[in-house]
């Protein structure tokens, strides 16, 4: 269906009061041929006897497009997304970032870098989710030893944050990559989008808004939005399913330098990334809802020409809409709209008055109750309140657990806490469409200790050969002996503090000692030491 251009320049047409939707209902209902309403241009004045436009019928397949296996933990949700690719690939690049700086800072003994394995990767990120839960002011009380602050199940990882990178800087040429802002990030940019994407079909109600990640750092598309709860951030266009919140599609805002669709370059910027998001739902019956930062007439237009359905707020000065909208004077409760093609526009009174865009809706009202009374208000506001909400529900839950550092400066770092917060929470959101009765908080508590238990092992250190202080799930269990701690190049008889000594007073004290246990790689003193380790549940 080609796009067609509006007629008259806006103005309505006095001898045309009723539009005719005879013959484009009948078109619209076809679910083989794409309807043509090119010659039904002209704003109609609506009344309450108008029917509303019929919605293109649906065509999608709303799926979980992976089979759930019943033998398994709710692990396996976490792990579709953040799969064993991803983890192996930023184990690697880690290593080689790492292995790097400690060649050209070896002064140190503590630049020495061990190889990180991708069990390890997991532990750290496991803990990063338990820091979204136990929430302290800075990094450095989650390993204090101050009996107030003191969280004994986190180990001291900021080696590993360190070394956190994600793409081989020498590799890197601005002129042939496809994302040069984001080049830092961008292989888990567009492996979690792909994933996001195969992994779930949304239902019929989808949504886009903004979200902002909060960021005050010295970077050049740091963005102002008085409303949001950060205010100042990295901006991310999120598109969501309606009613789980399901992130199905986003695209990171950088300046200029976004990367948006081609196809769709002659569009203004607003209506370019909605066509980015939406593209893969394109021509499916799928009914979009968004504020008035993206509705326009040209957008609905071309959405309605791709069978798409649209709805929500609208500026009164856009292109093309009505003059006779902004300039009629309503009263409160009152409702007008106007009408071309399948595409109308409305202004209720409420508190204020309020414009719309629907290309499903007409003027007609419901009767709600609202604190014992009834009111009435259009329909087209009413369920825009309903679908518009799938973006909010993401930034409330991200808000309650947040993983990114208030204080981070590395943007790319950021921009992965939240990226990787995002699968967090699309797991759940799978989890719970499969019938999971979990909350978000239990999910996360879950997710963390089957992690531990499943990848945790004797050998797991820190990077740089500090033992764990993390006690292994399998200390209380099992045979233990102690053995003599192995040798080095420099030290024939090393020696380690010992995890458990306590003075009288229950504080623990530094003491060295000779001995250690080989499963649980932790040194411990002999007597009394390794037995309490072993047979005591909190210690």
């Amino acid at each position: 269906m080609r796009l067609p251009t509006a007629s008259l320049d806006g103005e309505l047409n006095p001898l045309t009061t009723q539009p005719d939707f005879t013959r484009v209902r009948a078109q619209v209902l076809e679910s083989d041929n794409e309807a043509d309403i090119s010659d039904a241009r002209v704003w109609c004045k609506l009344t309450k006897s108008t029917p509303a436009p019929p919605p293109f019928r649906f065509l999608g397949t709303p799926t979980i497009n992976f089979e759930k296996n019943d033998q398994e933990d709710i692990l396996q949700f976490f792990n579709k997304f953040i799969n064993d690719e991803i983890i192996d690939y930023i184990t690697n690049e880690m290593n080689k970032y790492a292995n790097k700086w400690s060649r050209t800072n070896s002064s140190s003994s503590r630049n020495v870098w061990k190889p990180l394995s991708s069990d390890e990767l997991r532990i750290y990120l496991a803990l990063v989710i338990l820091q979204s839960i136990v929430r302290k002011p800075e990094m450095r009380h989650y390993w204090s030893k101050n009996p107030i602050l003191e969280t004994p199940f986190i180990a001291k990882f900021d080696q590993i944050k360190k070394y956190l990178h994600f793409v081989d800087g020498e590799t890197y040429n601005p002129a042939t990559h496809p994302n040069p802002k984001l080049n830092k990030i961008f292989p888990i940019y567009e492996r979690l989008v792909e994933r996001f994407q195969n992994l779930c079909v949304p239902e019929k109600n989808i949504t886009i808004d903004e979200s902002l990640l909060l960021y005050k750092g010295r970077l050049g598309w740091v963005q102002y939005i008085p409303l949001k709860r950060a205010r100042f951030g990295i901006k991310t266009y999120l598109l969501c399913e309606s009613k789980s919140g399901y992130v199905y599609n986003f695209v990171i805002y950088t300046g200029k330098g976004t990367i948006l669709d081609p196809e769709y370059s002659a569009l203004p910027i607003s209506s370019q990334v909605v066509m980015t998001l939406v593209k893969p739902l394109l021509n499916k019956g799928y009914c979009l809802t968004m504020d008035n930062f993206y509705n326009s007439l040209q957008l609905a237009d071309l959405l309605v020409s791709k069978k798409t359905d649209v709805y929500g707020t609208l500026r009164a000065n856009r292109k093309e809409v009505p003059k006779e909208l902004s300039t009629t004077k309503i009263l409160k409760g009152e409702v007008i709209g106007f009408q071309r093609g399948k595409v109308a526009v409305l202004k209720w009174k409420d508190k204020k008055e309020i414009c719309l865009l629907s290309s499903i809706h007409g003027v007609e009202t419901v009767n709600l109750q609202k604190r014992g009374e009834t009111i009435s208000k259009p329909k087209l506001v009413h369920e825009y309140n309903n679908t518009m909400g799938g973006v909010y529900r993401v930034d409330q839950h991200l808000a309650d657990y947040t993983l990114p550092r208030k204080r981070g400066k590395k943007y790319y770092k950021k921009i992965f806490f939240h990226l990787f917060d995002l699968a967090l929470w699309n797991s759940f959101v799978l989890y719970s469409k499969t019938g999971g009765t979990k909350t978000a908080l239990e999910y996360r508590m879950d997710i963390v200790k089957l992690i531990m238990e499943k990848y945790h092992h004797s050998e797991f250190c820190s990077a740089t050969d500090r033992p764990s202080v993390i006690p292994t799930p399998q200390r209380l269990t099992g045979r233990h002996f102690p053995e003599y701690i192995p040798g080095t190049e420099k030290k024939n008889n090393p020696t380690r503090q010992c995890a458990r000594v306590r003075d009288g007073r229950g504080k623990k004290i530094r003491r060295e000692s000779r001995y250690y246990c080989p499963d649980c790689d932790v040194a411990l003193c002999v007597a009394p030491c390794f037995r309490v380790y072993h047979t005591v549940k909190d210690i």
